[in-house]
């Protein structure tokens, strides 16, 4: 397996950890989650880079949902961590800016930019709206303000197509409630009563076929389904990060880091995997979940899903108290306890501390001598 890695011109790999040296940074949202997974909050020492590197990766993807488990200053290490050994990597930044810029790797055959973004909005049958990623997202700002590390975030928003029946019932809880007032006054500006509900332009205007129940928008159908869409805002300055690689590189590699579904299919993926590619991508692929297949679009490399590479969780020596407090332990408990607490509650099949990946393997995709995608192979890795 390293003879492979170290055989191509440039191996990729995503880091989905903090790399630091023992400082001391709070913890927060462990994997940009209400209470932390089941792998708590994950770090690495800067020695991990070096072990990459003899391996033969020579760029990471860090944006993730867990290089933010220890807020901006574990994300602030993680690039110390990475400078300092020599790795190129891509996705996180002291500011927006650099957060979404590319980095670029001179191979023997030519040069390759990378970048790396990673999603955030609700899970799976997207019924519970996700939590704020503060202390994920960054910012550019100007005097007097400081610029805000984070990460490049590709964020998304949900539709629900209901039927009549329950388009109308929404509409009258809504305005039983009283809620329909405040409506009014958000869109106007007038009252932000309730925090972090304007994240887009032009939200919560209600049409005759469109209604907005909890911040959430509702769409009048024939039957029940869920659409998702990724945000202008992100969507667009991530194609312009883009085309600005494909001028200054030989080979374009998108990388998201997508953990909205396990083997489903969501609409704002084909939105962006495809736009990636017309906006001058070579490779678009999707990282941290398990392989859901391979397109060839526009004669460009799409690699829907990328399971884990190598996952070492045998070893957690420590627990935040708050979340101890949530499994409802206290300060005498270990964390192997709280392990335990968190197999009970999810029940039997939800694993333990010791975690073995399989069906994982290493995607190689070949060009030609004009830069043509000619073939795709998957390696399978099994440990």
């Amino acid at each position: 397996m390293v003879q492979l890695l170290r055989s191509v011109d440039l191996a990729v790999v995503n880091v989905e950890c903090v790399i630091h040296e023992g400082e001391n940074w709070p913890a927060y949202w462990a994997g940009m989650a209400w209470d932390g997974t089941p792998l708590t909050y994950m770090t690495a020492p800067p020695s991990m880079v070096d072990e990459l590197k003899f391996m033969g990766f020579g760029a990471a993807t860090a944006a993730n949902n867990h290089v933010g488990d220890f807020c901006e200053g574990g994300i602030l290490s993680t690039i110390s961590n990475f400078r300092r050994g020599g790795m190129a990597y891509a996705g996180i930044g002291a500011s927006l800016s650099e957060a979404s810029q590319p980095c670029y790797v001179e191979t023997r055959h030519g040069r390759v930019a990378l970048i790396s973004a990673a999603d955030w909005g609700p899970r799976r049958e997207m019924g519970i709206p996700a939590p704020w990623p503060a202390g994920y997202m960054p910012a550019d700002e100007g005097p007097p303000y400081r610029s805000r590390p984070g990460i490049n975030l590709l964020r998304f928003g949900t539709e629900f197509t209901v039927n009549r029946p329950a388009f109308d019932q929404l509409r009258a809880i809504s305005e039983g409630l009283g809620w329909e007032k405040w409506k009014v006054t958000r869109r106007a500006g007038m009252d932000r009563g309730v925090p972090l509900m304007g994240t887009m332009q032009a939200w919560e205007v209600d049409t005759e076929t469109e209604f907005f129940f909890m911040g959430r928008k509702f769409v009048l159908g024939e039957d029940f389904g869920v659409f998702t869409f990724p945000f202008e805002e992100d969507i667009g300055r991530l194609y312009r990060q883009i085309r600005e690689a494909r001028r200054q590189a030989d080979v374009v590699v998108v990388a998201l880091h997508d953990q909205s579904r396990d083997c489903d299919h969501h609409d704002y993926i084909s939105t962006f995997a495809h736009g990636a590619i017309d906006a001058g991508a070579d490779i678009y692929l999707n990282n941290g979940g398990p392989h859901r297949g391979i397109e060839v679009y526009n004669g460009k490399a799409i690699l829907h899903g990328q399971s884990t590479f190598f996952l070492q969780n045998d070893q957690i020596t420590s627990v935040p108290a708050s979340m101890m407090r949530r499994a409802g332990l206290g300060p005498n408990h270990t964390a192997a306890d709280f392990l335990q607490a968190r197999k009970e509650a999810s029940g039997p099949d939800a694993g333990t501390a010791s975690v073995t990946i399989q069906g994982c393997g290493i995607h190689i995709v070949e060009f030609d001598e004009r830069w043509r995608v000619k073939e795709v192979r998957v390696h399978p890795i099994w440990h």
